[in-house]
């Protein structure tokens, strides 16, 4: 083997671990408690309202099921009328 064939062997293995060691952080999706169901069959989580969400036509609204209050907002227990939990 030559001494660049070895280097370039060297590099890559030093980037692969430096790339193993790089602490990824989590990404924050969107938190938000109501989703709507549209007529195409696609799904938005990004509401904050139960009005919001109606507003589209052709659709219908339900709560999400991953949505996770922050610390200080209080957790509504009342639904809707019309609305699917």
């Amino acid at each position: 083997m030559t001494l660049e064939v070895i280097m370039r062997r060297m590099i890559l293995i030093v980037l692969t671990v430096i790339t193993l060691l790089i602490r990824v952080e989590p990404v924050n999706a969107q938190n938000y408690p109501w989703c709507q169901h549209r007529g195409d069959g696609t799904t938005n989580c990004g509401f904050v309202t139960y009005e919001q969400c109606m507003a589209k036509q052709g659709s219908w609204c339900y709560r999400n099921p991953m949505y996770q209050p922050s610390a200080g907002e209080p957790r509504s227990r009342r639904t809707p009328r019309g609305s699917h939990q």
